[in-house]
């Protein structure tokens, strides 16, 4: 929504409010890819907890059982889609 005012201020320009929506609805898909990250971490560890994380990820690491393919993606989704 911040985004959406701050370039749509200059609302008088035809530009600048196609510019403000388009930023509102890149913001919205962001938003999406960050909680699909956050559910698939959570639906491979169980937890939130960031000390429970990072242990649960070393042994799933450790012993092949997790689909690096899949993992990726969470960290892809989690960390970058909301830029």
């Amino acid at each position: 929504m911040c985004s959406y005012l701050l370039i749509g201020f200059w609302f008088t320009p035809p530009v600048a409010t196609k510019a403000c929506q388009k930023a509102f609805v890149t913001n919205r898909v962001g938003d999406f890819g960050l909680l699909l990250g956050i559910l698939g971490f959570y639906w491979i560890t169980g937890s939130f907890e960031f000390r429970d994380l990072f242990q649960i990820f070393n042994n799933l690491i450790s012993n092949n059982e997790v689909n690096s393919i899949f993992f990726t993606l969470c960290v892809v989704l989690f960390c970058f889609c909301d830029c």
